[in-house]
């Protein structure tokens, strides 16, 4: 599913956080939790990734400005997951996961840990080439 800019001035931003599980997850749980954010995103002209692994997300949201800082301001607040950290808020040039309201992926603590610890600024790009690698 395409979600082009319906204000193709307007610019688009990006943002990436990691996160900790305050429980364990059941697939049917992370499932469901997938469903509503596609929903929400789709409506918002937000596109991005969720990666889950050894307890802790990395999400990464693509979108207009007002759109994400709302969509984020819920995140955070979410008490399924606990000190959220942003790795990435700012200005990008083009959507990394255009088709996807919102994709996931499990991935191993060591992959997290690698995309976690990327240089400042490299988040974006290194968690991009992971997913067309892998995915």
């Amino acid at each position: 599913m395409s979600h082009p800019d319906p204000n193709p001035g307007s610019a688009l931003h990006g943002l990436i956080y990691v996160s900790s599980a305050t429980r364990t997850f059941r697939p049917e749980e992370l499932d469901r939790l997938l469903q509503k954010a596609r929903r929400v995103n789709t409506t918002r002209n937000i596109t991005g990734v969720l990666l889950h692994g050894g307890g802790n997300f990395m999400q990464v949201l693509e979108g207009p400005a007002a759109d994400l800082a709302e969509v984020y301001g819920r995140i955070v607040q979410n008490p399924a997951h606990t000190q959220v950290v942003e790795l990435f808020h700012g200005d990008i040039e083009r959507r990394e996961f255009e088709g996807w309201s919102m994709a996931c992926r499990e991935i191993s603590q060591l992959t997290f840990e690698h995309l976690r610890l990327a240089p400042h600024g490299r988040h974006h790009a290194l968690i991009s080439d992971f997913w067309q690698a892998n995915c």
